[in-house]
């Protein structure tokens, strides 16, 4: 049987980064080749385990969904799905070269980049063993760490014959881009799961209880583009608009300013920028529906300050929601993770409910099965998508100690 550590030091040595779609055009699914190549590693693993060909399904996005049937006899237990994704965030490069450090105290220096994670992050993590890159690259622990823990669970779920209910693995693909294939999931499968068990969080004991809303405006500037030195009588800047627009934002919430249950604003992206044409996308992220309105509104007054300044027309869009807040299925469930704290405080630790600030899996798929609780586990991460990103090898493996102890705890409850 292979080691949790060993999974995770070969899977991040695969470069899966997703490719962010270009506006108009439908993208690849997956979007990285190299993300296929690492579902079918993933899938042949379990093949190893003796899980049969005929119990997997690949579904419409290049993802893979595993079907595990329940012990005998534990037929009638809840069905859950436990759920990772194998591409790596975009936006930095992924080919890691992994170095293991047995951590003793002070910072830790990388050998590339002058990359250096501070002690100030590493307190209480003495003795322990802290997996890094090289620092030209990200790790890739976000979500390969949450990959390596769950295939490690249910192989070590499957050696040991441990009784379980029925169980799915859904190994998903471009999650960083916001591509998630729910749509392609087959309902007559999702009607049979009631957990949604995401590992993709950070510290095991911190269980993403909640999420922000995702929302996306898009904003457009519309100008008239002329010579700015024979006919600049005649020019109407929508980039000046824009960057007005862009300003005005800045002396609300942004990112920077906000924590905890606070809103935000924030730009991620501006296409095309000229005087003839300025497209923004603004994402408001919120806990609460009831906000969306208000940060729409805000867009859309300072839009108009920045338009009537610049002598330009402008459009702003309704608000398209791109995910939900987990929160209130896991509320209407609690039920459903006792096992998950129960695991924990069997481990040692001491469970706490973590509202994130970011969307999860879960989120997505609450789209369109918003019943469903799905819970976000974590497995040691820290500082993910940049080359300061590491993982605590300990966490990890007590991740999947918890994931063992949760499956007997649901083979005991009845649906």
């Amino acid at each position: 049987m292979r080691s949790v550590n060993d999974r995770f030091l070969e899977y991040v040595q695969m470069d899966t980064r997703s490719v962010q779609p270009t506006p108009g055009v439908d993208p690849p699914h997956p979007s990285n080749p190299n993300e296929l190549v690492l579902v079918e590693k993933i899938a042949g693993e379990f093949i190893q385990m003796g899980i049969l060909e005929t119990q997997m399904v690949r579904l419409g996005d290049g993802s893979k969904l595993i079907e595990i049937p329940a012990t005998p006899g534990f037929e009638n237990t809840p069905g859950i799905a436990l759920v990772f994704h194998v591409d790596t965030y975009f936006g930095c490069e992924g080919l890691a070269k992994p170095i293991v450090h047995h951590y003793q105290g002070g910072d830790i220096v990388l050998p590339n980049n002058g990359v250096i994670i501070p002690a100030s992050e590493l307190v209480g993590l003495e003795g322990k063993h802290i997996i890094t890159s090289d620092g030209t690259t990200l790790l890739g622990a976000d979500d390969k760490g949450g990959a390596a823990a769950t295939v490690t669970a249910i192989e070590e779920m499957l050696i040991s014959g441990m009784a379980h209910g029925p169980i799915w693995v859904w190994v998903c693909v471009d999650e960083e881009i916001g591509e998630v294939g729910v749509k392609f999931l087959p309902k007559e499968v999702v009607d049979q799961w009631k957990l949604f068990l995401t590992v993709d969080g950070k510290e095991p004991e911190a269980v993403d209880t909640a999420c922000f809303i995702g929302v996306s405006v898009d904003v457009e500037f519309k100008g008239v583009d002329a010579h700015p030195g024979e006919d600049g009588g005649h020019l109407r800047c929508a980039h000046y608009a824009g960057s007005c627009f862009v300003d005005r934002l800045g002396n609300e919430v942004m990112p920077t300013q906000s924590s905890g249950a606070q809103s935000f604003l924030y730009v991620p992206a501006t296409r095309p920028f000229t005087a003839a044409l300025a497209q923004i996308t603004v994402i408001p992220r919120t806990f609460e529906r009831d906000e969306i309105s208000l940060l729409h509104g805000t867009v859309a007054r300072l839009a108009k300050i920045a338009a009537e300044r610049y002598d330009v027309a402008f459009t702003v869009g309704e608000p398209e929601v791109q995910y939900i807040n987990i929160e209130p299925a896991i509320k209407a469930h609690p039920e459903m993770l006792d096992p998950i704290f129960n695991a924990l405080r069997k481990n040692g630790l001491t469970p706490r409910e973590h509202r994130v600030r970011a969307g999860t899996d879960g989120a997505m798929f609450g789209m369109a099965y918003s019943d469903i609780p799905s819970p976000n586990l974590g497995y040691g991460s820290r500082r993910i998508h940049g080359v300061h990103e590491h993982l605590i090898q300990e966490e990890m493996e007590t991740t999947v100690t918890v994931l063992l102890d949760a499956i007997t705890s649901y083979a005991q409850m009845t649906r």
